[in-house]
């Protein structure tokens, strides 16, 4: 049998991808100042297990989602500096923020790569 191909390691590969979200979930939710106005919704992987989607919301309804952009291409690279330090990977997961006011039936999310 070929290594990987073995039906639980692709549930190993899986849990670990989990857990990776998880921390940086957490991560950020500590990292993300209060000044950005948004908090940390979910993390998912994105088809390339080295890029990481994270779902961010205002904080409160009348903040503007580009007031937002702004201030998160700013934070960006910290944030990833961030993660860097906080999880034990050879490389640390590109981050692609949107971010989304929560109503599926509004425009797409806004898309921010780091």
């Amino acid at each position: 049998m070929l290594r990987g191909t073995h039906p639980s390691g692709k549930r190993i590969k899986e849990r670990k991808l989990r857990a990776l979200c998880r921390q940086v979930f957490r991560t950020l939710h500590l990292s993300i100042p209060a000044d950005l106005d948004a908090q940390v919704v979910s993390v998912s992987p994105d088809a390339d297990p080295a890029r990481l989607i994270v779902i961010l919301a205002p904080t409160y309804p009348d903040v503007e989602l580009g007031t937002i952009a702004q201030r998160l291409a700013r934070l960006g690279p910290s944030l990833r500096c961030d993660v860097a330090n906080a999880i034990h990977r050879k490389r640390a997961p590109e981050l692609v923020f949107r971010l989304s006011r929560g109503d599926p039936a509004g425009a797409p999310p806004r898309e921010e790569r780091f």
